[in-house]
Formats: C-alpha cells, sequence, structure tokens
C-alpha cells in the first residue's frame, strides 16, 4: 500500500442562462494526486487554462429544430514547474433537422505542437510533437424508426514526419420491436507515420515511425420484459497492431535523429512489434422490485492477449488467440432503499 496525498484544484466561473454561454476554467492537479482505485485518471501533474464560448438556438427554425455552435481555447502546462505542454483551439456545431436526423462536425488544432512528458516514460524529458489540424463530420438519423444509423469519420494531420490519421466509425441499430433493441458498432482508425515510444536503452529514449491499425467491434443489445426488468448484453473486441517502420534516438530538445539501434531481426520482423486483442463480453439482469430498489445479476468474461508476431487478417488474429487465457467473473448486488422519514412517520 503506497501512502500518497495529492490535491486537485478546479475551478469555473460561466455564464450558463440563456443562447449564448461562455466560461473560463481552471484545473490544477499536483503530480501525487491518483484516483485510479475509483475510477481512471488520464494524466496527473497537469495544470490547464481555458476558455469556450457557445451559442444554443432552442428554438424551431424552417429547417431546423435546434443548432449548436462550439468553441474553447485551452492551454495546458506541467503543474510542478509550469512548462508548457499544449496549446489547443477547438470549433465545431450541429444541427437537429426537422425529420429528427443530427449532424455536425468540427475542427481541433494545435498549432504550436505540444511537448509530451507521458509518453516518453520520463518526466524530465519529453517529445515535440509537431503541429496538427483534426477535423471530423457526423451524421445520426432519427431514433424513432425502427433502424437507425450512427457514422462518423475524421482526420488528422501533422506538419512535420509525413505523419497522418484517419478514422471512421459506423454503427447500425435496430428495433426489432416494444422489446429488444440490437445495436453494432464498428470503429476503424488508422495511424500511418506516426511516431511513437519504443523502448529505452542505456538511458537513450528510442521512439519509432510505425503505422498502428485499431478496430473495435461491439455488438449489444437490450430486452425489456416490463418497465421493472430487462436484460442487457454486450460483446466487444479491441484489435490493435503496430508495425515498425524504423527507429529513432530521442535528443534533449524534444526531437529525433538517427540511432544504431538494431530493432529488428535478420528476417525483418521486429520484436518491438506488436498484436494486442481484447475480448470482454458481459450479460446482466435487472429487477427494479421497488421505487429505488434493485436486484442485478452480471456475468463478465476478460480474453486479453498480446503477441509480437502481426496476424495476416482477421480469420488468422481470431484463430492465434482462440487458445487465450480468460477470465470469468460473477456479481450479485442488492439495493433496498429505506425512507427514513416514513419510518420516523410510523
Amino acid at each position: 500500500y503506497d501512502d500518497k496525498t495529492g490535491t486537485i484544484i478546479n475551478l469555473e466561473l460561466a455564464k450558463v442562462k440563456g443562447k449564448f454561454n461562455y466560461g473560463l476554467e481552471y484545473l490544477r492537479i499536483s503530480p501525487s494526486f491518483d484516483t485510479n482505485d475509483l475510477g481512471f485518471l488520464n494524466n496527473n501533474n497537469e495544470e490547464s487554462t481555458s476558455l469556450w464560448i457557445n451559442f444554443n438556438e432552442y428554438e424551431a427554425t424552417k429547417y431546423f429544430r435546434k443548432y449548436w455552435i462550439n468553441s474553447s481555447i485551452e492551454y495546458n502546462m506541467l503543474a510542478t514547474n509550469n512548462t508548457y505542454t499544449s496549446f489547443e483551439i477547438f470549433a465545431g456545431g450541429g444541427v437537429n433537422t426537422k425529420g429528427f436526423h443530427a449532424m455536425g462536425g468540427g475542427i481541433d488544432t494545435s498549432p504550436l505542437g505540444e511537448d509530451d512528458y507521458y509518453g516518453t516514460r520520463d518526466i524530465n524529458r519529453y517529445f515535440h510533437v509537431p503541429s496538427f489540424i483534426e477535423s471530423w463530420i457526423w451524421f445520426s438519423s432519427d431514433y424513432r424508426k425502427r433502424f437507425a444509423l450512427d457514422m462518423n469519420i475524421d482526420r488528422t494531420g501533422y506538419g512535420d514526419y509525413d505523419w497522418h490519421e484517419l478514422g471512421y466509425r459506423i454503427g447500425p441499430r435496430f428495433r426489432v420491436n416494444d422489446h429488444l433493441l440490437i445495436r453494432y458498432s464498428f470503429r476503424y482508425n488508422n495511424s500511418n507515420g506516426e511516431r511513437g515510444y519504443t523502448t529505452t536503452e542505456n538511458s537513450n529514449i528510442i521512439y519509432s515511425d510505425r503505422e498502428v491499425n485499431t478496430r473495435v467491434n461491439v455488438l449489444s443489445g437490450q430486452y425489456v420484459f416490463n418497465n421493472k426488468m430487462g436484460l442487457t448484453f454486450r460483446l466487444r473486441h479491441y484489435w490493435s497492431t503496430v508495425e515498425n517502420n524504423k527507429f529513432y534516438l530521442l535528443d534533449e530538445d524534444g526531437t529525433l535523429t538517427n540511432t544504431t539501434f538494431e530493432g529488428f531481426n535478420e528476417d525483418g520482423t521486429s520484436d518491438y512489434n506488436y498484436n494486442y486483442n481484447s475480448i470482454i463480453s458481459d450479460i446482466g439482469w435487472r429487477w427494479v422490485f421497488s421505487p429505488g430498489s434493485e436486484f442485478s445479476v452480471v456475468w463478465k468474461t476478460n480474453l486479453f492477449d498480446f503477441a509480437n508476431e502481426l496476424p495476416v487478417g482477421f480469420n488468422e488474429n481470431i484463430s492465434g488467440i482462440s487458445d487465450a487465457p480468460y477470465s470469468n467473473s460473477f456479481s450479485i448486488k442488492l439495493l433496498y432503499f429505506i425512507d427514513y422519514l416514513s419510518l420516523k412517520k410510523s
């Protein structure tokens, strides 16, 4: 048990009334602050100041039921010494049509680039991520229909290294009847020319030029018996591969230079390539037997597999993880609401 004390400060001053809103926010997370036992914290040792301005039109117009515009700027530093890490500008928006379809898009840019102190695995060293521009569009059809479709596409281009990313997601959903709803989602992301951490050898931090492909399949459904009882199911397969093309040495100024590091085998493969799979399934039953009180049963199965050999295609990948170890967990939960005031009166 590691007894550590950390602090987090989050202050916000905002105007939230009306169509036009704006606010100023300050966040500081100390280096020793860690809430991962009770949740998820992406990074500590962080200090950020952001300004946001939004406009929301809630009254229907000739073509739209509503529309909105969001924008923000954010400046981030390390909390320990106020060292610059990133500066980002965001703008986006969307509309909801008279036919109950929704669509929108946005853009996010970091014109100065980012100094990444976390990816290096050494808080005293950083990798300078070049300036980038990310853009995206999305569409969601009318959920009142038996069949509906969600989809989006995004692209990111970096100023140096010929590094670019392209991703898309498609998510159909089908309401079989008033009791059964089935949803499927497929997400694909390709990062070509990405620069990422590989290893540390004799205090030398090695990065690589690599191609990262990530695919996420999610099949879920729910069956409602009545307004008090229902079944849920979710199956998720996360598959990510990393193939290295060239290795570099990280300099003190955050740039990359050539290195004599030997990261490839004689046959051209690399022990620093990786193929990662995660398959998680959940089946749950929930019964609300009285207001505020419920009884639930959940069965969860987890499978994780990591290898350095890259498979050829989906079928070879699945056959390669068929013998991977997995775990099962079974949980039962009972919540009972007691109205203290009712007991006191009685």
